[in-house]
């Protein structure tokens, strides 16, 4: 357990200020904030360092590459979520909600977003900065979780 409230800490030192540069509604932020005081935990009350290098994705090309990633990960969620039965109980919401995400509208968000980027993709100059802002936001994503560990050294 205390692996896994870790792991919703480093998220969510990431999300907080990549919901914010993205101008999202803060949704994610919001999941992990109800997870992690499930899990006694108050990410108001200092126990999450956030990452101070998320790109701001300044342009809607920009922000739909940066959104691939979060909505891409969606999808692998709900299936994180499932296997997180022997920690939390087969039928508790409380403490996944974030991986648990929009449920069964993840797929009918994940396709909706599929169709935003299909009406940039006859755009030829649009392709490579949404490319690149994906891929920057992979990178970021990687380099602030490469931080954290569910292994303890002693």
């Amino acid at each position: 357990m205390a692996h896994y409230r870790r792991l919703l800490i480093r998220l969510y030192g990431f999300y907080v200020p990549f919901e914010m540069a993205a101008d999202l509604a803060g949704e994610r932020t919001a999941w992990l904030q109800a997870d992690l005081r499930a899990l006694g935990v108050d990410p108001s009350g200092g126990a999450a360092n956030l990452c101070p290098y998320i790109p701001i994705p300044r342009t809607p090309e920009a922000r739909l590459g940066a959104l691939y990633v979060v909505e891409g990960s969606a999808l692998g969620g709900r299936e994180l979520a499932r296997n997180l039965s022997a920690l939390l109980g087969p039928d508790a919401v409380s403490g996944r909600r974030f991986f648990i995400g929009r449920g069964a509208g993840t797929g009918v968000a994940w396709r909706s977003y599929l169709a935003r980027l299909e009406a940039y993709g006859a755009d030829s100059e649009a392709r490579p900065r949404i490319t690149h802002a994906a891929l920057e936001t992979f990178a970021v994503f990687e380099r602030w979780m490469a931080g954290w560990s569910g292994v303890t050294h002693d």
